[in-house]
């Protein structure tokens, strides 16, 4: 698996392993990353993102420019990435499920920023001025 999303995304094993938070001897050894339930996992949650922000940033790339970059204020500007690494990527998935029912993350709740502020369902949201924005 870890090949095939390397493979896809243009990116050595050493990337990904960095970006998923685990040594890189993890993925150059195929058994013990077929092995490992924290690189399975955080690589399902890292292509699960991918996937929810795929249809706003254009294509893939983009949308792992997005994931690598975009610093999320409702996470206080961490990355999805560091937030996968960190392992709350369920809080970046229920973030981007308000952003796409027409919610605005807002932060500064405790919860990381989740839930509806402001606007109708009917405005186009923006994600961070990156032209991300819900059709």
């Amino acid at each position: 698996l870890a090949e095939a999303i390397g493979a896809r995304l243009r990116l050595s094993k050493g990337q990904l392993a960095d970006m998923l938070g685990v040594s890189a001897d993890t993925l150059y050894r195929a058994d013990r990353a077929a092995g490992s339930a924290k690189v399975q996992g955080r690589l399902m949650e890292m292509t699960s993102i991918l996937s929810s922000v795929e249809p706003w940033a254009g294509d893939e790339q983009a949308a792992l420019a997005w994931y690598l970059g975009y610093r999320i204020p409702a996470f206080g500007g961490r990355t999805a990435e560091q937030r996968v690494k960190g392992g709350t990527a369920g809080a970046v998935r229920d973030w981007l499920d308000t952003v796409e029912l027409g919610g605005v993350a807002c932060g500064g709740r405790g919860d990381g920023g989740l839930g509806r502020c402001g606007g109708g369902g009917a405005a186009v949201r923006e994600m961070g001025g990156h032209g991300l924005s819900r059709p």
